[in-house]
């Protein structure tokens, strides 16, 4: 297979175009039925070069994505709100899944458990103004990275009308 990540879907896409590819268009008859599998294959695999590239920075986002969560506990204290996301957020900190995929959802899910609990947290101001930093740095990257993998294509053309 194409890719670098351990994810089953990745996997059936890459069987599917090769199938599309090698076994069922020569198997057509020149016309429309061949031309629109023509159509798909090659639709897939633009999708594949999508997938690659979203797979090829999984690894460092997740860097980054631990070092603000540990960045944010770092800013907490004692009191019972701070302990609290302080033992989530360590939970998801500890278990390291090995698809970087789910492992950067998980991540993701810790940094809105963050997001959403900073303004009862009461911190100090210079700590709020800290972790406000350290996440907004962090969707800032991420919005930037989700526009450089987007491409505009053919279809969304058509969707837009």
């Amino acid at each position: 297979g194409r890719f670098e990540c351990s994810n089953p879907l990745f996997n059936r896409i890459d069987r599917i175009i090769d199938a599309l590819e090698r076994d069922i268009s020569p198997a057509l008859p020149p016309g429309y039925a061949r031309g629109q599998l023509v159509g798909v294959a090659a639709m897939l695999n633009n999708l594949t070069v999508r997938i690659e590239e979203k797979c090829a920075i999984l690894g460092p986002e997740n860097e980054e994505l631990r070092l603000v969560l540990s960045g944010v506990v770092a800013l907490l204290d004692s009191r019972p709100a701070h302990r609290t996301l302080r033992q989530a957020i360590e939970a998801r900190l500890a278990e390291q899944l090995p698809e970087p995929a789910r492992e950067n959802v998980k991540l993701k899910e810790g940094l809105v458990e963050v997001i959403e609990a900073l303004p009862e947290l009461r911190l100090a101001p210079e700590k709020e103004a800290e972790a406000s930093r350290l996440v907004h740095r962090q969707l800032r990257a991420q919005l930037d990275r989700d526009l450089a993998l987007r491409k505009p294509t053919h279809f969304g053309r058509l969707a837009k009308g």
